[in-house]
């Protein structure tokens, strides 16, 4: 009997000795466990501040390329103006000629034509001008676009990186 006791007394220490490391291990896990997911947390704010950045800066490089492409749309109306203008002037000149001088048809005729296409020459000049400086503002902006792209993607990187170091 005393040997069963002690066989009994035996199995119940073993299993309570057993039982004691599996709390303590358990509780070891739910501790690293915490410290796990709040670095998590961590890691998930800094990835949010770094993308709000990212977003921040892309919207100034469009309201950048935006106003350049205002400014080359006015450049292009006052041109336009110019031009038509220069136009008008020309138009009136040759009445006022015409009007002055009292010479055949002909000669009349032929200045007119003259002064026409120097206008169109100059008109042509001109709208050569605009299209050229679209064509400069349209490559600056492409390049603008192209450099807050790679930033923004060298910024990602490095956020991934961060993020693969902290795990």
């Amino acid at each position: 009997m005393k040997k069963m006791l002690m066989l009994v007394a035996l199995v119940l220490g073993v299993s309570a000795m057993a039982e004691d490391a599996t709390n303590g291990t358990m509780a070891t896990i739910k501790k690293e466990t915490k410290k796990v997911e709040e670095k998590m947390a961590n890691v998930k704010e800094d990835v949010k501040k770094e993308a709000e950045k990212a977003g921040q800066k892309l919207e100034a490089a469009k309201d950048k390329v935006e106003e350049k492409m205002g400014a080359a749309k006015t450049d292009v109306k006052d041109d336009t103006k110019k031009v038509e203008e220069k136009a008008a002037d020309v138009k009136v000149d040759a009445k006022k000629d015409a009007e002055k001088v009292e010479v055949k048809a002909t000669d009349v005729k032929d200045k007119t034509k003259e002064k026409v296409e120097a206008a169109k020459t100059d008109v042509k000049a001109d709208t050569k001008k605009v299209e050229e400086k679209a064509a400069d503002v349209k490559d600056d902006a492409k390049k603008v676009i192209k450099k807050v792209e790679t930033k923004v993607e060298d910024k990602v990187e490095a956020v991934k990186d961060k993020v693969e170091e902290k795990k």
